[in-house]
């Protein structure tokens, strides 16, 4: 089997096209339409907000079992319902996929369900005037994040600023009044 290292901390197998990451992958979700299979799954399997989360993609002939070679993949992924911030999509556009498998990273804003959607075309419109091979629909679940010690310290900063601003108000009223009241 052979690794190649890709970026620190993360290696492609190439015999079985898995990112390998200090810890592991969520469970692979996947969709067969249109004679083929399409395989989704994510590293760390539980995402941070705004820390980068690998996406990875397969697709297969599902009748053959093997790998569709020379496509153009595009990635959109999609805002939690009802999240009024951003503009809502986030979109990966015209990626040449040679052997089956290709990985993006994304940084997800917000907690919640985010909906990714897949969808795979020829590279040229060799089928009329479509090339659409298929388009598949996954999720990934961000879970609310913990306060880390730096927003705990910041919230702790805002609290002493704060307190001085009112502090300082109350002195400087106090100071202003005429000493016969």
């Amino acid at each position: 089997m052979l690794i190649i290292p890709i970026l620190s901390g993360i290696m492609l197998v190439s015999s079985l096209f898995l990112v390998a990451h200090a810890q592991e992958t969520s469970p692979v979700q996947q969709v067969t339409q249109s004679g083929v299979t399409m395989k989704f799954w994510f590293s760390p399997p539980s995402p941070k907000i705004n820390d980068y989360t690998t996406l990875m993609f397969s697709m297969t002939n599902s009748t053959t079992g093997e790998l569709v070679q020379n496509y153009v993949g595009s990635i959109t992924i999609g805002n939690v319902a009802g999240f009024t911030g951003g503009s809502g999509y986030y979109n990966f556009s015209q990626i040449a996929v040679p052997n089956g498998n290709f990985s993006v990273s994304y940084a997800f804003p917000n907690d919640g369900t985010f909906p990714v959607f897949f969808r795979a075309d020829y590279p040229t419109p060799i089928h009329g005037s479509s090339s659409l091979i298929t388009v598949g629909t996954f999720q990934v679940f961000v879970p609310v994040q913990a306060p880390t010690p730096i927003d705990n310290t910041m919230i702790y900063i805002g609290a002493v600023v704060a307190a001085a601003a009112i502090g300082g108000t109350v002195f400087l009223m106090k100071r202003k009044k005429p000493a016969n009241q």
